[in-house]
């Protein structure tokens, strides 16, 4: 508590930060709104709480970097892509973060946000 040690710490803050691609088609070129960002990182978090077995507190999302270019998959739609930037909890060992979860946990917000939360996204499978 910073009343009594001077220190406070905020849940899902100050341990192993993970950074995950996060690629979106979409037919107009433009950003993820707040919402659609929020909305991906809400996915990300939940899955991320299931898949390693801990709190959905215990760990923060945001996106970052987006970059929009012309899609080289989908032709005459625009490729949204950036960074979802997971963060642990300080008290969570980096050894139990596995890279390998946190790809998967990214996967699986991308294909969600892409059928329900990016408006006119276009699913593309892996």
């Amino acid at each position: 508590d910073i009343f009594v040690s001077g220190q406070s710490t905020i849940s899902g803050c100050g341990g192993v930060v993970e950074t995950t691609d996060v690629s979106l088609n979409i037919p107009e070129p433009r950003y993820l709104t707040g919402k659609e960002q929020k909305d991906i990182c809400r996915i990300a978090v939940l899955s991320s709480s299931k898949q390693l077995k801990i709190n959905p507190s215990d760990s923060r999302c945001y996106i970052s970097n987006q970059v929009i270019q012309e899609s080289s998959s989908v032709p005459g739609s625009y490729e949204v892509s950036g960074s979802a930037v997971l963060n642990f909890d300080a008290y969570i060992p980096k050894e139990y973060i596995d890279k390998k979860k946190v790809n998967s946990v990214a996967a699986a917000a991308r294909a969600f946000a892409a059928d329900f939360v990016v408006a006119d996204a276009i699913q593309i499978t892996e």
